[in-house]
């Protein structure tokens, strides 16, 4: 995951909400003063990397926590518990642009990516003969 959000902030980028206080602009100088590292992090906001690893994460413990408590899911308490890793990823989310550091698209595009990736390892890990029945996987 961390190869393919990082690929895409070099390629697609797209400048921060809060670049320009980043850039540090100098009217005289006509140029950012700001340091150059914190102003190059200020041009790669798409995807949103604690996004697309808090979905892919809190998916894959979501998929889990269904199989697990998947005979137990008329109750309360495991369909809460299924549900609420998707609620912190959810929360994180709204933090990255609640501090003005991602705009909306760059958090659906991490969330995507995230969720993506977590299915489709989750779908490896129990296509593997050896893993396919284990508890962690339907069988």
């Amino acid at each position: 995951m961390f190869a393919i959000v990082e690929t895409l902030k070099v390629w697609v980028g797209g400048l921060r909400p809060d670049f320009l206080a980043r850039c540090g602009w100098s009217i005289i100088e006509q140029k950012c003063t700001g340091d150059d590292k914190f102003v190059d992090a200020g041009r790669k906001s798409f995807p949103s990397g604690h996004v697309a690893y808090s979905f892919g994460s809190m998916t894959l413990l979501m998929r889990i926590f269904f199989h697990t408590f998947s005979p137990h899911l008329y109750s309360f308490f495991a369909a809460l518990l299924c549900t609420l890793p998707l609620v912190w990823a959810g929360h994180i989310s709204i933090t990255r642009w609640w501090e003005n550091r991602h705009q909306p698209m760059d958090l659906l595009g991490g969330a995507i990516i995230g969720i993506a990736l977590a299915l489709a390892s989750y779908r490896l890990f129990c296509a593997n003969r050896t893993y396919r029945h284990t508890r962690l996987c339907c069988s």
